[in-house]
């Protein structure tokens, strides 16, 4: 099995234990991985198996709280990892942004946005990718996190109505994929 079942701590509520899945590498990148609405854990295990092949480790969360993406960085850092991403898909996405302007001590190496769905806007030093197909329902919420976003920053766009993690099942997977990666070299 290229993964296992992890458990975390939530931060606010001690005695509330988290699920995630984590596909491990001995590299020092990790990125956590935050669905959208409707979708769960299990809806990355295809992309984090892309992503354990090109030696980067992912958790994978069934939760998608601020406070589950909190748990799931601070696991990442315990285990030794010095570069960490954060993506999130549509209202996961959205617990991003909550998460980058609530703790913005915390170093991000770099945060991967599909479709986000509204939140505080993004200003940080960050490097983002925001990711969106042009006709998607949600389309207008992620141009304006984009243009409200500050530098550095990368927009790509695809053609069609597929909402954030949908992308994934249309003729765009392949080059959103590589555009992903490219984005994630150190």
């Amino acid at each position: 099995k290229s993964y296992q079942e992890i458990e975390f701590k939530n931060t606010l509520n001690k005695n509330l234990k988290r699920n995630a899945t984590y596909f491990k590498t001995n590299s020092s990148q990790a990125i956590v991985l935050v669905h959208q609405s409707g979708y769960t854990k299990e809806s990355w295990y295809e992309f984090s198996q892309i992503l354990q092949n090109n030696k980067i480790s992912s958790v994978s969360l069934q939760n998608i709280s601020v406070e589950d993406i909190l748990g799931s960085v601070q696991f990442l850092q315990s285990k030794g990892y010095k570069e960490i991403t954060l993506m999130g898909a549509s209202l996961g996405g959205a617990s991003v942004l909550r998460f980058i302007d609530t703790y913005k001590k915390i170093k991000i190496s770099k945060i991967i946005l599909l479709a986000p769905a509204i939140g505080p806007s993004l200003i940080s030093e960050t490097e983002k990718l925001v990711i969106v197909a042009k006709n998607d329902f949600y389309s207008s919420k992620a141009y304006e996190t984009f243009n409200e976003a500050s530098n550095p920053k990368v927009l790509k766009e695809y053609e069609g109505t597929a909402h954030a993690q949908k992308l994934f099942n249309t003729s765009h997977k392949q080059n959103m994929i590589k555009t992903i990666l490219d984005f994630l070299k150190l």
